[in-house]
């Protein structure tokens, strides 16, 4: 683990955050350019920054993934964002700054709705091709693997609501959204190290010449 000192300017001023970069330690993947991000933020600074919630898992986005993320270290490193910038927008802007030399970059979310609504999505850039058969690769396997309904591969525009990471993000950048949160179905389905195998297989096509 390494402390790094990142400086971005934000609002045309200059303010500089610690990062704790988690490395990757799997060694088959450690030569892959990949980053992983914490969906949200600890909350800390604004409670609803912790992002959907789960009363299956009794957790919130930032918290279920952040309570199993050893399970990630080794296909990735981690990044998580400040939950001192209450600012979507800032926040994204500052990841964005901190992943800048990763080559293809993944955000951990889930889902929530109405409690009927179910199924796993995962958002790209709609002008980059690569990046759609990614999330198209990566919505087959958690259905194959997990049961979880195929909603597919969604196509973002920067216009569209919540999409700064995609936009903001240098390499490629893909949202994952593997369940709804609030179905039960789908929570019962899901499994993070199943997750995790299905993340390294989309990494390996991805990087595949």
């Amino acid at each position: 683990m390494s402390d790094k000192i990142i400086k971005i300017e934000i609002d045309g001023k200059e303010r500089f955050f610690k990062e704790v970069l988690e490395v990757k330690e799997d060694n088959e993947y450690k030569m892959k350019n990949v980053a992983i991000v914490l969906g949200h933020t600890d909350g800390l600074g604004l409670e609803k920054d912790k992002g959907a919630y789960s009363k299956f898992f009794k957790k919130t986005e930032w918290y279920f993934y952040n309570k199993n993320i050893d399970k990630y270290k080794g296909i990735a490193d981690i990044f998580t964002h400040d939950s001192d910038v209450t600012s979507y927008t800032q926040r994204q802007r500052l990841m964005a700054e901190k992943t800048k030399n990763y080559e293809l970059v993944f955000e951990l979310h889930f889902n929530s709705y109405n409690t009927t609504v179910n199924g796993c999505e995962a958002k790209h850039y709609i002008t980059n091709k690569k990046t759609k058969n990614s999330a198209t690769l990566y919505c087959k396997l958690v259905s194959e693997k997990m049961g979880i309904k195929n909603r597919g591969a969604k196509p973002m525009k920067s216009t569209d609501r919540g999409t700064e990471f995609i936009t903001f993000t240098k390499g490629g950048a893909i949202i994952l959204e593997p369940f709804y949160g609030d179905n039960d179905s789908d929570c019962e389905k899901f499994d993070h190290d199943t997750h995790v195998e299905i993340i390294k297989e989309v990494i390996d096509n991805y990087f595949k010449k």
